[in-house]
């Protein structure tokens, strides 16, 4: 999975750049390469526009993303998920991930 990692302050931007995400935890990997969970963060973004496809593995690895900077973060953390695929926001919320995420549709 092609992804990017921007540091804005406090704040993380993600930009997959792939249509899958399917467990292969390559999120996480790149979160831990790059030591992001070091310092507090207070919001983290994943910009899922190319998304075509989610599995559980991947559902799972965004639940864990969570509970890391949660873990991180007792003063409060947030994780958004923009440009979500209306099929795929529909997954998500059956599973309940919009009660750790805020979800926001593709237009």
């Amino acid at each position: 999975m092609d992804l990017k990692i921007e540091k804005q302050g406090n704040n993380l931007l993600i930009r997959l750049f792939h249509p899958r995400v399917d467990g292969d935890n390559l999120i996480l990997k790149e979160l831990d390469a790059g030591s992001y969970h070091a310092e507090p963060v207070e919001s983290l973004s994943i910009d899922m526009a190319e998304i075509e496809y989610i599995n559980s593995l991947g559902i799972t690895e965004i639940i864990n993303i969570h509970r890391k900077f949660s873990e991180k973060n007792p003063a409060g953390f947030k994780l958004q998920l923009m440009n979500v695929d209306r099929k795929i926001a529909t997954i998500l919320e059956l599973v309940d991930i919009h009660r750790i995420a805020d979800i926001q549709t593709r237009i």
